[in-house]
């Protein structure tokens, strides 16, 4: 009746109709049209996970990274898929597997799937990050003022053997100090929050030392 048919279950379907006129007279069957109902939409949300989490803290699962590459996983065969970076106010058509966010600071993203007969899915769970790609800055190490036991106090001259070195780095960072351009690792600390940290050396035997220091940022970047 009327000029369509709905037909309904999921499925494989194959429909022909024919039109009989007011004398009686009936049509041929059309040509079959066959098509593939689906209104089912898509079981499962994708699942998202860092690539690769860099940050130095928490075992490394602690969702501060240097590389913003955020893998999706759980597509269904055929689906597309879209990205939110704003609390699903808008969305973005993803490709691939992946989608890298760029630019340092605080990320939350979440996806959904649509397939193949339109069916959209529930948004995933949210993944909450920070991209940070900036290399953190360190200064050279100095001897603490107690250490420089020298006629000057800042010869760096001393008879202390195992001397305290400062100095400033990023907040946060772990830094590392070094003898011989970096090879002999005299002692490591964490620098507070204003940057600021202090290492006292192992040992060191008489002579002259060149020390250095690196710094390691929380995703992982090094000076």
């Amino acid at each position: 009746s009327g000029t369509y048919v709905t037909l309904t279950g999921d499925g494989d379907k194959a429909i022909s109709v024919r039109q009989t006129d007011l004398a009686g007279n009936p049509s041929d069957a059309s040509s079959t049209l066959s098509f593939s109902l689906d209104t089912t939409a898509p079981a499962l949300a994708p699942t998202l996970a860092l690539a690769s989490d860099t940050g130095t803290g928490d075992g490394a699962s602690d969702n501060i990274t240097s590389n913003g590459q955020v893998d999706v996983t759980g597509l269904e065969s055929g689906a597309t898929w879209e990205y939110s970076l704003d609390s699903g106010f808008s969305w973005n058509l993803g490709s691939g597997t992946y989608v890298t966010l760029t630019g340092d600071g605080d990320k939350a993203i979440s996806v959904r799937q649509t397939d193949l007969a339109g069916n959209p899915s529930d948004a995933s769970s949210t993944l909450s990050m920070t991209v940070d790609t900036t290399v953190p800055i360190i200064s050279a190490p100095d001897l603490a003022v107690g250490s420089d036991s020298g006629t000057s106090s800042t010869d760096n001259i001393t008879n202390v053997t195992r001397p305290i070195l400062t100095g400033k780095a990023e907040a946060g960072a772990i830094v590392q100090l070094f003898d011989t351009g970096g090879t002999t690792v005299l002692g490591s600390t964490t620098a507070d929050v204003y940057g600021d940290w202090s290492i006292t050396s192992s040992d060191l035997a008489a002579g002259d030392h060149t020390l250095s220091a690196k710094a390691t940022d929380a995703a992982g970047n090094t000076s």
